[in-house]
């Protein structure tokens, strides 16, 4: 199938783009409230395979898009052998492999975008204040926009052997970019022939900006945060709970017992 950007009949601006699959969308409404206290842009959900009430939930918000049929990308069958292995042994075998089924759609999700200048966030993403400032380093950039992942990831990665000692891996939970993005592009494409090779989809990110030296906007840490691992802050804009950890932790705020 061929890759390509989605068809407008009129490019939008500014935007932002958010993805779930059914076993996700009960983060939907809390990311919607938090992100609608702060921002007006317009939001394309993308459908990774919403139930009936999810996909009724985003068409009342937003626009709704679907995105071609990529079914094999993130199975374990279609692994190497060897890496599949190492991954189980390395991160243990859980949820992780269904998963991998929606990070790897994730740049072919960006190539949907309507918008001129567009905002992907993952949905376990808190967002906590105005997102203007972001944009605004994406539209005079012209570079993929994206934090860092934490130093103790990327220590571990190293040890693992996942990264380079020079490689630097990022966290691809909050992206910006143009539409036309050549790098968008050719990572879609990487991620059709190479999913099999990389764990997760800011896996292969990474390394493509490392073995073909793109020029990347570094973003501040507040607009990534990770607060279980670095504590609270006053000036973070967006809050990423991150893993199964972070999964409880909007559940108990979701039910009211934090803040």
């Amino acid at each position: 199938m061929l890759l390509k950007w989605r068809d407008v009949n009129k490019v939008t601006p500014r935007g932002v783009i958010v993805a779930s699959d059914e076993r996700q969308e009960w983060l939907l409404p809390w990311w919607f409230e938090n992100y609608a206290k702060h921002n007006t842009f317009p939001i394309t959900f993308i459908d990774l395979g919403l139930s009936p009430e999810g996909k009724e939930f985003c068409i009342e918000r937003g626009e709704l898009v679907s995105i071609p049929d990529y079914s094999a990308l993130g199975l374990k069958e279609e692994t190497d052998p060897e890496k599949a292995l190492f991954w189980e042994r390395t991160y243990g075998t859980r949820s992780w492999w269904s998963k991998r089924e929606c990070w790897h759609k994730k740049p072919i999700a960006l190539l949907q975008t309507p918008y001129e200048h567009t905002l992907w966030l993952d949905t376990d993403c808190e967002v906590r204040g105005n997102l203007d400032p972001v944009f605004d380093i994406v539209a005079t950039s012209g570079a993929i926009v994206i934090c860092e992942e934490t130093e103790e990831t990327q220590a571990f990665d190293r040890e693992q052997g996942n990264i380079f000692p020079d490689e630097i891996l990022f966290n691809s939970g909050v992206i910006g970019f143009v539409r036309g993005s050549a790098y968008i592009m050719e990572w879609a494409g990487a991620t059709l022939s190479k999913h099999g090779s990389y764990w997760g989809d800011q896996d292969l990110l990474s390394r493509l900006i490392y073995e073909n030296k793109w020029p990347v906007q570094i973003l501040d840490p507040m607009y990534n945060w990770r607060e279980l691992a670095k504590g609270k802050h006053p000036d973070v804009k967006i809050s990423h709970w991150l893993g199964e950890k972070g999964k409880f932790f909007i559940s108990m705020k979701q039910l009211g017992f934090l803040d």
